[in-house]
């Protein structure tokens, strides 16, 4: 790895940056991804790219009519949904060369090498020292504004702290069988009768306000005069390198909880409840006519649940 120390000026002064420094610089590459991610989710129901989320919830069997006591009914099963909802998308996959750019005539952040000459970082500098840290936190399993600004999580929540929700349509849902309508109310029962357990929204973190850096000095390419970078234009170079870098390793997808491979768990986990015990409900409408039905009865759990995960390929 090749980690510089970049200069700053100080009372008209080169100076070695601190490690502190450097660590504010890095929070200030974070807030310029948050600004404008380059790995994106949007949801579009139906139409996602990710791994697809299923739930489950019960149904009451087919009821039996029979001219004695009592018919066999069929057996309680499981009807499926499917969730293909989230959107992975990649931007900014093409290095940003510097023709166009506002930072076009300033090189990179220059430092004292080691036979204590001058020079400016090169791509492989700048990415060890600035661009891995950053991509480094934004994969956390935490949700700070300040580290993982422009990132995603789950929530139950239609609205977070410091973030912003994507779309008011859930990536998921989590419905039981209503257990008190299938109990009541003459036969037959609907086979298919829900309730709403959970809602799973998709949240963007947002980016802090702004990060108190100090400005790394680099040349002008015009001139060769060692200048304080101006903000604007250093922040516009480090959005376009960690968006670049950050389009070709993050990614994101839904795993079972049970499948650790790959990256860590952000937010609320996404379950799938249902109960799985029946009962069976005897009717009598003529004297010589019987009902059979089987409806699901019982407490629903949690019997499988999914993550989303995010972390670099």
């Amino acid at each position: 790895m090749a980690i510089r120390r970049p200069l700053k000026l100080h009372s008209g002064n080169l100076r070695d940056m601190t490690t502190t420094d450097v660590d504010l610089i890095v929070d200030e590459v974070i807030r310029q991804y948050g600004q404008s991610p380059s790995v994106e989710l949007t949801v579009n129901a139906g139409n996602g790219n990710l791994n697809p989320l299923t739930e489950n919830r019960a149904t009451a069997g087919a009821m039996a009519t029979g001219t004695s006591p009592w018919p066999t009914a069929d057996p309680t099963s499981l009807t499926t949904v499917t969730y293909e909802n989230t959107v992975q998308s990649l931007n900014n996959t093409t290095f940003p060369y510097r023709t166009g750019k506002v930072y076009s005539n300033y090189s990179y952040p220059i430092y004292r090498n080691a036979s204590g000459n001058i020079q400016s970082m090169n791509k492989t500098d700048v990415y060890d020292t600035f661009i891995a840290p950053a991509l480094a936190k934004l994969v956390l399993s935490s949700t700070t504004q300040e580290d993982q600004a422009g990132t995603y999580f789950i929530s139950t929540n239609a609205s977070e702290s410091g973030a912003t929700q994507v779309s008011t349509t859930p990536i998921a849902a989590d419905t039981n069988a209503d257990i008190a309508a299938f109990s009541v109310g003459s036969l037959p029962e609907t086979l298919d009768q829900s309730v709403g357990v959970n809602n799973f929204f998709l949240h963007r973190i947002d980016a802090v306000a702004g990060v108190n850096y100090i400005n790394p000095v680099t040349m002008k390419l015009d001139t060769n005069d060692l200048i304080s970078t101006p903000k604007t234009h250093f922040g516009t170079m480090m959005q376009d390198l960690i968006n670049h870098h950050a389009a070709q390793t993050i990614r994101y997808n839904y795993f079972v909880s049970t499948n650790t491979t790959f990256g860590v768990a952000r937010g609320t986990g996404i379950t799938d409840t249902y109960t799985t015990g029946s009962t069976t409900r005897f009717e009598q409408p003529a004297p010589n006519t019987y009902y059979a039905q089987n409806v699901p009865s019982g407490t629903p759990t949690v019997q499988s649940t999914f993550f989303l995960r995010i972390g670099t390929v």
